[in-house]
């Protein structure tokens, strides 16, 4: 048994029994791991060593063997000059499967030329639905056809034997397509349809990995298959014939696979039998082989433990660039030679010089930054420490990697420890500098870089820390000066409010605010100042910019929202009287469609309280002369009380209340101006307000510089340059009209209602005026344009027809909606948006721009009127149906006469 590990080892010349005795053994090993190298040279070499006889072919056979099954060179020649002793029948297609030009062993080839051929003769049946049995749906073969389709072009490539490709299919859109067809998706025609198609997509695919391995365009063919061996070649050849000419014999012809385990009982016995050297030389030889089959051959477990193991650190070592190739060479020779043991310790001898060489790197690493950090240090230029890493410099390639390790450990911590402690003072040393910065309100994130940079000059050694004391210096420096000019910068600002906005305060808190502003810029400006003092002084000149800031009136900017204005005013008319939310509402929407408004409502309904407190929210008081209460007597038949006149006797011009306002006005442009004009039906309106009411109208049609005629340009008053014939019409005023109808007032005319909303007052008493309001917020300052921006001035259109229909009816009873009415309630709507709901805005808009224009007699207007109820309850104008259908209770008269102005409508609010 001992012979087959020596023949393996051997140089001498093999006989054939000897060789029959190897390949025995080496035929199934080699064609189960054709890619196992010990074992293709262990069968080279036994080859190689075989003679070769014109009459004793087995040593061409073997070699024949070996080319076609391995794909290697030729080891003795004889497969490509098969000798005439063998029988032409098997010689013809030994020599043509030898001359076999493949990517792959010709053995191979030939098995998969068959498996190919075998194939594309069911490829059809691959491609049939009906071959998968059961009767299928229309659905089903239309989604088996689209795969079929996407195939298609490879399929045809298949049989045309031309290069196919794999073809991608995208199976969301099979499913799409079984969808398509009706078939319910997860059903179970469904998932078998899918892995229907995944089969047949499987196999198409192998058979195209198949034509790429056996390329039949380029034309090779395989010579037939020969039925038995010719007996002459049995003789020659001996009992491995069989196996030896496997790729040319048919299948029934071909010799049985070799039992596994009978070989594994041969190898066993044969390994026994062996000295140490053949034992590790036939275990690399079937290792592949053993873990291929799962065979153990237990007398060879060591050795192949142990050649794996070495392998693997082999392997390993070779990424190591301190290892070198005459050391891999070293072991390489042992296993040539199967002396295992030598080959260990050539690899033990060469971990050591691996482990070796990465100490001394690790050690030269250390060195370097031991080096690194003494550069880095304050300590760079000392001349003792210098001279002891020369010294150890000077070691690095001598000296034993362990020692020097050590001892520049040892130096690191004695670096280390002069320099912690020339860092902690000069740490020290900064960290009071920056107690300065904090006290005078440096930015906590500036602070912090300084703090974590005094702290890192712990890991640079201390170097830096000259440049760092000077910029904190610098920054000091800067953040003193900055903080006079934040001084100075508050104070400043300080002046502009108390001089620019002087009338906003009181002359007891000017006076305070003047001297503390003194006092403060007195002590800023002290030289020797202590930084905490100038820290004082700024926070006080802060507090005291809020303090004023404070005491003026609040500056609304749009930005913050119409909600918070609105909020404001309303805040201040229940602060002051229990106004109607919906009211105060409702006259905000109005003065921001136009900037005149007529409050209607029984007497004590708060007409006059309202529009005060509405003007005091926004700043406007009689003291600061932005409002005014104008009492309207009855012998008011022209302008002369409103404009002016320029009197016979003095020869000057009397301004009236309009022109002073105007002139109130000019004087603070950015502030809105009220006028309560109190019982504004005394005197004819459309007369005293005349030249205001056109010259409204002439600015709302877009006219820019609209002005005022006071008097006459032709007369020249003695006072004529400070009141000139003309002024300019101011946008910041509104006027607010109060109207009540009794027998001694007059009722609004056309021309009055046009240009105005009608607003009747709600007069409904609730509990709330026996409860505490608090008192009214401060004032806010609402700036013109600010005020400007929040007033839409385009009408919206949402409303047209119905308006349209509201005018149509009305007019058949002469009652006139005009373009100028109808386009006013639609800005109104527009500026009601976020304020009011939409039905609500329209409604509150008829009730103050169509229901005033309703006048007659009961009697006349019942048609009109019940029109108008049906109009106004389908588009959810409850509140103006309310007012119709007062008018229409049967408790009026039909003699009884109607006016949409009459205060007592606000008894029909609901």
């Amino acid at each position: 048994m001992a012979k087959l590990t020596k023949i393996l080892r051997g140089t001498d010349p093999v006989s054939e029994t000897e060789a029959n005795q190897v390949f025995e053994l080496l035929v199934p090993v080699v064609e189960r791991s054709p890619g196992a190298d010990d074992a293709l040279d262990a069968a080279a070499g036994v080859i190689g060593r075989c003679p070769l006889s014109k009459d004793r072919p087995l040593a061409h056979v073997l070699d024949w063997w070996f080319v076609v099954t391995t794909g290697r060179a030729s080891a003795n020649g004889g497969a490509h000059r098969l000798p005439e002793s063998i029988d032409e029948r098997a010689r013809g297609p030994m020599a043509a499967v030898a001359q076999l030009s493949a990517t792959v062993p010709a053995a191979e080839w030939l098995d998969k030329q068959r498996q190919l051929d075998l194939r594309l003769k069911g490829i059809d049946n691959d491609l049939s639905l009906d071959a998968y049995g059961a009767v299928k749906v229309p659905g089903e073969r239309d989604a088996w056809k689209w795969f079929i389709d996407q195939w298609r072009p490879a399929t045809e490539r298949l049989r045309n034997g031309c290069r196919a490709e794999i073809i991608e299919i995208d199976w969301r859109r099979l499913e799409t397509e079984l969808r398509a067809g009706s078939v319910e998706g997860g059903s179970k025609r469904f998932r078998e349809l899918q892995k229907r198609c995944r089969e047949a997509d499987n196999r198409l695919r192998a058979t195209v990995h198949l034509q790429h391995a056996v390329e039949p365009w380029t034309g090779q063919r395989s010579p037939d298959l020969i039925g038995e061996v010719p007996s002459s070649v049995r003789y020659a050849v001996g009992h491995l014939v069989e196996a030896l000419l496997r790729p040319i014999l048919s299948a029934s012809a071909a010799a049985p696979e070799v039992n596994g385990a009978n070989l594994a009982v041969g190898l066993e016995a044969h390994a026994r039998g062996g000295d140490a050297r053949g034992r590790y030389r036939l275990a690399r030889v079937v290792s592949d082989w053993c873990e291929e089959t799962g065979k153990d051959i237990p007398s060879l477990q060591e050795e192949m433990q142990r050649h794996r193991a070495l392998t693997a650190a082999l392997e390993l070592l070779g990424t190591k660039p301190e290892v070198t190739d005459d050391g891999i060479d070293e072991v390489r020779l042992a296993v040539l030679e199967d002396d295992l043991e030598a080959a260990e310790e050539a690899l033990a001898r060469l971990r050591e010089q691996v482990e070796r060489a990465e100490r001394a790197g690790q050690a030269r690493a250390q060195f370097e930054g031991l080096r690194r950090k003494l550069n880095e240090s304050v300590l760079s230029d000392d001349d003792a420490w210098k001279e002891r890493l020369d010294d150890i410099r000077a070691r690095m390639e001598t000296g034993d990697p362990r020692e020097l390790a050590a001892e520049i450990g040892t130096a690191q911590r004695s670096l280390g420890e002069a320099l912690d402690k020339m860092v902690e003072n000069q740490q020290e040393n900064l960290r009071e500098l920056t107690e300065p910065l904090r006290i005078l309100g440096a930015p906590d994130a500036r602070v912090r870089d300084f703090e974590r940079r005094i702290d890192a000059l712990e890991q640079r050694g201390g170097r830096g820390a000259g440049g760092l004391k000077h910029e904190l210096e610098n920054a000091l420096a800067e953040l003193r000066s900055q903080r006079r000019a934040d001084i100075q910068g508050s104070l400043a600002e300080i002046d502009r409010i108390l001089t620019t906005e002087r009338e906003d305060f009181s002359d007891d808190d000017l006076g305070l605010f003047l001297n503390r502003r003194s006092e403060i810029e007195a002590l800023s400006q002290t030289e020797g100042t202590s930084d905490r003092d100038l820290a004082e002084s700024l926070e006080v000149a802060e507090d005291l910019q809020r303090e004023v800031e404070d005491h003026r009136i609040y500056r609304w900017r749009a930005d913050e929202g119409e909600d918070a204005l609105l909020e404001h005013i309303l805040e201040s008319c229940r602060g002051a009287l229990d106004f109607d939310p919906l009211d105060v509402k409702r006259l905000y929407v109005s003065l921001k469609t136009r900037p005149f408004a007529i409050l209607a409502g029984l007497t004590g309904s708060g007409k006059s309280s309202l529009t005060r407190t509405f003007a005091a929210a926004l700043g406007a008081t009689t003291a600061n002369r932005r409002f005014r209460r104008v009492a309207v007597r009855p012998d008011w038949i022209d302008q002369s009380e409103v404009l002016g006149y320029v009197s016979p006797v003095s020869d000057q011009f009397v301004p009236g209340w309009l022109s002073e306002t105007v002139r109130d006005c000019e004087h603070a442009p950015d502030r809105l101006h009220f006028v309560l004009l109190d019982e504004m039906n005394l005197a004819p309106v459309e007369q005293y307000l005349a030249e205001w009411l056109s010259a409204l109208e002439e600015a709302r049609s877009g006219s820019e510089d609209v002005r005022l005629r006071l008097y006459s340009p032709d007369l020249a008053p003695k006072n004529r340059d400070d009141w000139p014939p003309q002024m300019v019409l101011p946008d910041n005023l509104v006027i607010v009209g109060t109207v009540n109808v009794d027998e001694t007032t007059r009722p609004l005319s056309e021309r009055v209602l046009d240009r105005a909303n009608v607003l009747l007052l709600n007069v409904e008493i609730s509990n709330s005026h026996h409860e505490s309001n608090g008192s009214p917020p401060p004032p806010w300052h609402v700036g013109m344009t600010e005020w400007t921006s929040v007033c839409a001035t385009e009408p919206s259109d949402k409303h047209h027809d119905f308006l349209v229909e509201v005018a149509h009816i009305l007019r058949e009873s002469n009652i006139g909606v005009g373009l100028r009415a109808h386009l006013e309630l639609e800005r109104f709507v527009a500026n009601a948006e976020q304020i009011l709901d939409p039905e609500t805005a329209l409604d509150w808009g008829i009730v103050q721009r169509i229901i005033p224009k309703i006048r007659g007699f009961k009697g006349h207007l019942v048609g009109t009127l019940g029109e108008l109820l049906e109009e106004f309850e389908a588009v959810g104008a409850e509140q103006s149906a309310s007012v119709i259908r007062r008018w229409l209770d049967e408790r009026v008269s039909d003699d009884e006469f109607m006016d949409g102005t009459d205060p007592r409508l606000a008894l029909a609010r609901i």
